[in-house]
């Protein structure tokens, strides 16, 4: 009886764990268009979600890709995020 409780109580704290990261895209977006704008030098940034807790950016000819993960969570909301740069630096955007 007791494990039960103990296990009950582990996939409670877990599934609510993940319900906390599950609606954190506006602060992905958020953190993504501050960090990108610094990143690229630029005051105009588009930020699309391409996936996965990735998010592209795109500005003053420039595009980067980010990868998002939420490193707080207060009532199931994500309240803190960590967004990194992937590969090096921001690149040129592509032109058709």
């Amino acid at each position: 009886m007791q494990r039960t409780s103990f296990v009950l109580a582990f996939v409670t704290v877990l599934l609510v764990s993940m319900a906390g990261c599950a609606g954190s895209e506006g602060i992905f977006r958020s953190t993504v268009a501050q960090r990108a704008s610094f990143d690229m030098s630029c005051q105009q940034v588009a930020v699309q979600n391409i996936g996965g807790g990735s998010f592209g950016a795109t500005g003053c000819e420039k595009k980067a890709s980010y990868s998002c993960v939420c490193t707080y969570s207060f009532m199931l909301s994500c309240t803190q995020a960590l967004c990194t740069l992937d590969g090096a630096s921001a690149s040129p955007a592509a032109t058709h």
